[in-house]
């Protein structure tokens, strides 16, 4: 993350924060809670407002932040009543942490390309065996400089998977879906399993080919294939809105 994105969640702190902490995270942690052992520790990197940590702690998570802002860390610990850890992600040891799983909401949006994979495996240091992830990353080609002047570099499936892959992480929920805020933009978010898993823990992957058609994301399982093997899913199956950063 450069000097410029780094002031910007600085100094505007309490706009960021307010822009962000009403939106309901429900969409995509219900699946990556579902995923996780009652009482799971999950370290939440790049936890901004604190909702998601809040989230997670109202169900019974062991959840601990960290943020590199100290006016977002001091506003996120307060909102989540969750410990968080000041630091940077890009710099900090994350050898010395020990974690069920990982929370990367949003937060790994600012790192070029070649950066993440660099940056993703110090933070992998922080996950225990067998252990979970949840990433989600803007999707599209290129870059994207927002009206504040941060820039957000975007992810395709292919690349983003062969980074993956070469982690030893298992793609265990897929999402392609439209940001809340209502701007159009897409995301990739992933639910990722590391080390031997459950047998039960089956891949399922949803994606919006019509970004123009009215936003769902599932986030329920299972789901079924009918006779053309196509995916179906029980009418129990919840849909919403995947939460913007």
């Amino acid at each position: 993350m450069n000097d410029t994105m780094a002031d910007y969640y600085e100094k505007h702190f309490e706009a960021y924060f307010e822009r962000t902490v009403q939106i309901d995270p429900t969409p995509f942690l219900k699946p990556f809670a579902d995923r996780l052992p009652a009482g799971a520790a999950i370290l939440d990197v790049g936890c901004g407002s604190g909702r998601d940590m809040l989230w997670l702690n109202n169900r019974g998570f062991a959840v601990t932040g960290l943020e590199r802002s100290p006016g977002l860390a001091g506003l996120a610990e307060e909102r989540a009543g969750c410990p968080v850890i000041k630091g940077d992600f890009t710099e900090f040891d994350f050898s010395r942490l020990a974690f069920d799983a990982l929370l990367l909401c949003g937060s790994l949006v600012h790192l070029p390309p070649e950066q993440l994979p660099v940056v993703l495996d110090n933070i992998l240091k922080a996950l225990s065996t067998p252990g979970w992830i949840f990433l989600s990353l803007k999707a599209g080609r290129g870059q994207k400089v927002d009206q504040w002047d941060r820039i957000f570099h975007l992810w395709q499936t292919d690349a983003l998977e062969e980074v993956l892959e070469k982690r030893g992480l298992q793609v265990l929920d897929f999402f392609h879906s439209i940001s809340a805020a209502g701007t159009g933009e897409q995301w990739l978010g992933y639910v990722l399993g590391c080390g031997p898993l459950r047998a039960e823990s089956k891949a399922h992957r949803v994606k919006i080919t019509n970004p123009r058609a009215k936003p769902k994301i599932w986030i329920s399982r299972p789901f079924f294939l009918d006779s053309r093997g196509e995916v179906r899913f029980p009418p129990s199956a919840f849909y919403g809105f995947f939460p913007c950063n």
